[in-house]
This record gives C-alpha cells, structure tokens and sequence, in this order.
C-alpha cells in the first residue's frame, strides 16, 4: 500500500497542473520521480494511472459510448427528436453544447489531456531513471506509456480534428498553447509508435486491457490511413483562426502513403506472423467474449487486440448500445444508436455476420419479442445484447448501474482488412486477396462463394470498393464507420447515399417489384425466448408459413428520421468545436475552427 501511494502522489500532478500553481507541484515531484520511476513495481502503478481517462464517468463511459460515430451510412442516432443529444449525432452541435460544456475535468476533452499529462511524466521520467537499455520490463512500460498516449491522441484528433501538441510536462510556459497542425501530431505519433512497438514483445501482453505491441502497430497503421486520407483542414497556415478549411488531404511530404504505408503494412504483417492473435471460428463468438466481459487473449480471446479497460462494474456501452430488454434491463435506456436498417440489405443473404449485426426486435419482459415496439426504423446492435451477458449478468435495477463491457477498440480483423487495404494501395492486388480471405471465410464458411467473390475483383478500385463494404458489413456498430468515411473522402457522399436508400425502402412496396409491407419474424430452433429471426419477403415471392407477421411495417418508416439524419453538412461540421469552456479557460490561446461560433 506505501508503494501505491506513492504513485497515486506522482499522479496527483496533473490535477494541480490544470488548476494550481505548476511550479510548486513540480518542484516537489521531482524530488520523488528517481525512486519511483527506478522502481518496476512504483512504475507499473504509475502506468496504470494512464487509463482514468476511459473511466471517468463523462469521458468514454457516456460521452463516447452514448455519441460517437453516429450518423453514417451504417450507423444512426435512432430518435428523431430536436434536443441537444440527437442534434450533436446529426451534425449540429455549438461550443456551448449543455452535455458537453460542463466546467469539470471528467468530460472528454479535459479527461484525456489530463492523462496524456500524466503519460509525458511517466515517458519522460522513464526514459531518465529506468535504466530501460538494461531493464526489458521497464521498456515495456515505456512502450505501453507511449502507445496509451497515441491512443487518446487519436481519438481527439477523431473527435476534434486539430488540438494542441502536448508530448512534454506542462511548465508555466507551455500552460496556454495555441492547437497544433495536425500533421505535426500525427508525425510525433507514428514515430512514437515504431518506437513503442520496439519496446515491447507480443507475449507480454496477457489481457486486452492493456496497450501492447500489436496495439502500438496496428494504431500505427490506422493513423498512417487517416493521416494519408481526407478530412477538414483550416488552410495551410491557419489552423486556430477560425477557418472554415476545406476538405483535402495533407500535402505534408512524410505522411504519403509511399512513405508510411510500407511501414505500417511490415506492422500489421508482424501481427500476423507473430500468430498471437487470430480470428475466433464464428463471427457471433466475438459478441459472446465481449458480453461476458473477457479480457483474455490465449485461447478463446485471441481476435481483440485492444479494448477500453472498465471494471466489471463500470461502463455503459451496452446500457446504451445494446438491444432494448424490458426483462433484463428495465430501467437502462438502451438502443440510443443503431444500424441504419438498410444495411441489412447489402449483405449476401448467406453472410453469418448479418444477422448478427442487424436486430430488427427488441425484448419485452418475458424476453419474447416486443410486438408493440416492431418499427422499421428500428434496426439494434445485434452484437450488443444483455441476454448474453452470463457469467456477469446485467444488474440494471438501479438507473446508473453500468454493464462493465470492455468497448473492443482494435481487433484482428481490422488488422487483416488494413492489411488489405494498403497492400492494394500499394499495387500488390494478389496480397491484398489474401489479407481480406480469412475475414471472408468466417463471415461465408463457404470456400466456393469466397472464391467467386474475390475472383471478381480485378482492378485496384473494385477491390477498393470491396474493402469499403467489407468493413462496412465487419464493423458496424463499432463506431470505427466515421473516420473511414472521413479519410475515404466519401462522409456526406456516403450518407447520402443511405438516406436515399431508406427512402427508397419506404417506397418499396408501392412497386410491383417491391416488398411486402410487412416484416415476418420466429423464434428459432423451437425456443421461445432471445432467438428470434426476421424476413422480408417480396410481392412476387409467398408468404413465409409458420412465421409471425406484422403488417404496414416498412411505409411507416418515419420520413422525419429520415430528413433529419443530418440537420447541418457533415463535411464542413465531421469534427465537434472545443467546448466554451476550454475555450474561455484558455485565455485566447485557442479558438474554434470549422466555421463553429459561440
């Protein structure tokens, strides 16, 4: 207990940094970093302290979970209502958003450079004291340091776009900076992140709780795509001045692909070669290991690479992702995003993943079907169930009881489709085939089906369009949907695309061609409760027997919900503003760009 409370003192610092005096506290924990960073165990606490951020209650608990990565083309804001929560998932948002404007450390923005604070002090004092040239374990925590501080670092630039460039201890004159170009924290990260993966070994890593190698190479090659692709910038030389920017990608010589998609392709291949990791046999395994909250890698949990490390007891990603359940979670509010219901059309009918993904039914209190709340705009996160959860059950009696589910943030198949992505970038179309079959195989466990559909892909851009559908059907509803659409280019294009696509199913049954306006649901396997499977059935094709039917389904598809999937242009708004009250804190050092206002 002495030990830890002495790196809990040491992590004390970045709370007196953002509200104190920095020199004083500094002076004083200077006085103790060579006992506790020369000391593996002091260092591990020390460590440790780098995820708060993920469990702060306004952070990744709510903020994330409940908001991001809505709306695009496959995943949606499932209310159609005018208030701040459903405006900020449609692209309106302002600096003074109420759920987000909050003057406490909690909130995401605040919450993360709090920890990468704390992360600069870990790096920087064991690069000094830990003797890491000598001490393989003490390298690995550097590693680890580095690589949880690219990982807040890259979900601010995903949240923010530009921010400021903090990678050493806050002094009295770097309090009030200005936000940085962006291409100068991406080139800070992917350095840190070859220098992280060095750092460690893959059998080090023992939980997906913890950033280790395989995380800091395969963050590597996600950054490596977005910083090489589009998203809004200020104009060169005006980044926290208000510019509205453009959409474009950088001009920056050492982000182009030729110069990092070699590096990040070696990354992901030592991934594979290393086979630490592999795909779990079903796809509708990976949903089970997640809804019972398991963390191991060996054996059974060797596909998740990464995943956000609540405790069993803390957490709301399920609660409020997951397929509404009036018997197992009666008071939690759940189903707040879903799958734009279309989607569930351009998977191949014999995709495993499809249904999976795409829950058309919600759970009344017995756990049968909720009759009464069959409505075609509602299509749940299927991989996102309370019935799942056995070994730790959902215990949601109390309103703000948490459902501790561990938000999977990279697993291997996101490893085998960049894998795929950039080796076709790169010209190796035959490579590319081969990165993308395994993750075709468990979807199709059809040899001959994978085999004709990779046959027909012959050119560089159809196998482009491959792997934009193919991460579409892989990953949605894991919030990873956004910022490809972003560096693909494609945002508003893509949703667009969609909205037409569910006006054109609202109309479908008017066609002679078209659909029944009626969906058809069962349970399956003779079961009567949480196994129900749904159809739809075209004019010219009968009637399923034996199934339930409920009529007048699809034209009541809500045109509200359908106008309203993006209330101002996601191109120009892809990015939320800095809080006010950052803003104002801040003492003019920064400012809102993107055309945001006060």
């Amino acid at each position: 207990m002495k030990l830890f409370n002495r790196a809990l003192y040491f992590l004390g610092i970045t709370a007196v940094l953002a509200s104190c005096d920095p020199l004083e506290k500094q002076s004083l924990s200077s006085m103790e970093a060579p006992s506790v960073f020369s000391d593996y165990n002091l260092s591990r606490y020390a460590v440790n302290g780098l995820y708060e951020a993920y469990i702060v209650t306004r952070a990744y608990r709510s903020d994330y979970a409940m908001y991001y990565g809505a709306n695009t083309d496959s995943e949606f804001w499932l209310s159609n209502g005018d208030d701040e929560r459903s405006a900020m998932c449609k692209y309106r948002i302002l600096p003074t958003n109420s759920y987000l404007n909050l003057n406490v450390n909690d909130t995401f923005y605040p919450a993360l450079f709090n920890c990468i604070e704390r992360a600069n002090v870990c790096i920087q004092n064991l690069r000094e004291f830990g003797d890491i040239e000598n001490k393989p374990q003490m390298a690995e925590l550097l590693g680890e340091a580095i690589t949880v501080r690219s990982l807040y670092y890259a979900d601010l630039l995903n949240m923010y776009g530009e921010v400021p460039a903090r990678f050493e201890p806050v002094t009295s004159e770097t309090m009030y900076i200005p936000k940085s170009d962006r291409d100068v924290i991406y080139k800070h990260l992917l350095k840190d992140l070859q220098e992280a993966a060095s750092l460690m070994k893959f059998d080090s890593q023992t939980t997906t709780t913890r950033a280790g190698k395989a995380c800091a190479l395969g963050l590597y090659a996600r950054l490596a795509l977005q910083a090489a692709g589009y998203s809004r910038r200020p104009d060169e030389g005006k980044v926290n001045t208000g510019d509205l920017g453009s959409v474009r990608k950088s001009t920056d010589p050492d982000l182009q692909p030729e110069v990092t998609y070699p590096i990040a392709l070696a990354g992901l291949q030592e991934i594979i070669q290393s086979q630490k990791f592999r795909l779990f046999d079903n796809f509708e395994d990976i949903w089970h290991y997640f809804c019972n909250l398991k963390t191991t890698i060996d054996g059974e949990g060797a596909e998740v690479i990464y995943a956000m490390p609540f405790g069993n007891n803390r957490g709301k990603f399920i609660a409020h992702n997951g397929v509404p359940d009036k018997k197992l979670a009666p008071v939690m509010s759940s189903g707040r995003k879903g799958i734009v219901p279309t989607l569930y059309f351009k998977y191949p009918s014999y995709d495993t993943r499809r249904d999976v993904t795409c829950c058309f039914v919600r759970w009344d209190t017995s756990g049968n079907v909720d009759e009464s709340n069959l409505k075609s705009e509602y299509c749940y996160f299927g991989k996102f169930r309370f019935d799942w959860m056995k070994d730790y059950p959902y215990n949601g009696e109390v309103k703000e009881a948490d459902d501790g589910a561990k938000v999977i943030y990279l697993r291997y198949a996101d490893v085998l489709l960049m894998a795929a992505e950039i080796a076709n970038e790169l010209g190796d179309l035959p490579a590319a085939k081969d990165y993308m079959r395994p993750v075709l195989e468990r979807a199709y466990h059809n040899d001959a089906e994978v085999g004709a559909y990779l046959e027909n892909l012959g050119s560089k851009e159809e196998f482009f369009q491959a792997v934009k559908d193919q991460r579409a059907f892989e990953f949605a509803g894991e919030m990873l949907r956004r910022t490809d659409l972003i560096r693909w280019g494609c945002l508003k294009e893509s949703i667009d695309q969609a909205i037409a696509d569910m006006n054109a199913f609202r109309a479908s049954t008017e066609a002679e061609d078209g659909y029944r306006d009626a969906i058809y649901w069962r349970y399956r396997d003779n079961s009567d409760h949480y196994s129900a499977e749904v159809k739809f059935v075209k004019k010219n094709q009968d009637e399923p027997a034996g199934w339930n039917k409920k009529e007048k389904y699809i034209s009541t598809f809500s045109q509200k919900t359908i106008n309203n999937f993006y209330l101002e242009d996601p191109d120009q708004y892809m990015y939320r503003p800095i809080p006010s009250f950052i803003i104002i804190a801040s003492l003019g050092s920064l400012k809102n760009d993107y055309g945001y206002t006060e």
